[in-house]
């Protein structure tokens, strides 16, 4: 949006079926504590190989990708496994899981071998929750 000679940050969306449109502003979004956001660090896109772990900004959840080139069983397989220690829901995109303990603690397991843990933002815990869980 142009307020004067100057543009607003944010993005806009354009639906031209319905010719419809709509901003999200950015202002206010970044916090100065987040790794991405703040200090323009993104651990991904520079990672080379192995597992990486990376706190979601904002979301109580640890995202956790499979290093490079490592074979990840079928979600039927960790289904197997995980419904010893917790509630499990499986459909043909994801595995749900709601850990028994440490309560309040969620699992979801994509098939690629990307993992999230719900419930927990620091990296090391959340390695450990699905070592203890999955092996």
């Amino acid at each position: 949006m142009i307020v004067g000679d100057e543009v607003e940050a944010g993005i806009l969306s354009f639906d031209l079926k319905s010719g419809r449109f709509n901003r999200i502003a950015q202002s206010g979004g970044r916090r100065d504590d987040c790794v991405c956001c703040g200090r323009g660090e993104f651990e991904f896109l520079n990672a080379r190989s192995g597992s990486k772990a990376v706190s979601l900004c904002g979301r109580n959840s640890v995202q956790i990708r499979p290093a490079s080139g490592s074979v990840f069983p079928a979600l039927t397989e960790v289904k197997k496994r995980l419904e010893a220690v917790g509630t499990v829901e499986l459909n043909a995109f994801l595995l749900r899981c709601s850990l028994k303990d440490p309560q309040g603690v969620s699992l979801t397991v994509f098939s690629d071998g990307r993992l999230m843990v719900h419930g927990v933002n620091e990296p090391k815990r959340a390695r450990s929750i699905v070592a203890r869980c999955l092996g």
